[in-house]
């Protein structure tokens, strides 16, 4: 029950971090669903859209996520964990200003991952056999994007909280 309190708190201090952006959509992806009535009052409360995610792993949902938003004609596309709840909004910024010039943008995280991914361009193999929560995503996820011949930003290194000891 705590580990899903704390994880409620990272999802508001996410938003109120992000809400003061009015020149972007927000969008918010949400597992299993946005039925839930803690996503039902967040919706009304910072008038953001709530998506399902879809798909058995990570990689799946991500994808869906990115599909789902360029398929509605969305052309910069930046996903964010709630597990970084002290993102600086300026690596946001950098992240769709890089997405003006390069199709891909990464943020690594300390653990061997990212903390965020943004894309100009559907690019389904990203997400694709990745093995998600290890040290490894980050190192593959480059390597494809090396591999697709596609141009990539790196962003400042940040953390995300992965573990929660004595929950």
């Amino acid at each position: 029950m705590a580990a899903a309190e704390l994880y409620q708190a990272f999802i508001l201090d996410t938003l109120d971090r992000l809400s003061p952006r009015r020149d972007v959509k927000h969008y918010m992806a949400c597992y299993p669903s946005s039925a839930d009535p803690f996503f039902i009052r967040l919706g009304k409360d910072y008038k953001i859209e709530w998506l399902d995610q879809r798909g058995g792993d990570l990689g799946e949902r991500l994808g869906g996520v990115v599909e789902t938003l360029m398929n509605r004609g969305l052309e910069r596309i930046v996903l964010v964990g709630a597990d970084s709840p002290t993102l600086p909004t300026s690596y946001l910024e950098q992240a769709f200003a890089a997405l003006k010039v390069q199709p891909v943008v990464v943020g690594p995280s300390q653990d061997g991952g990212y903390y965020l991914i943004g894309l100009s361009q559907w690019t389904p193999e990203l997400f694709d056999d990745i093995p998600w929560g290890t040290e490894k995503v980050l190192e593959l996820t480059l390597k494809k994007i090396h591999d697709l011949g596609l141009e990539c930003e790196i962003l400042p290194k940040w953390f995300v909280v992965d573990d929660l000891i004595g929950l």
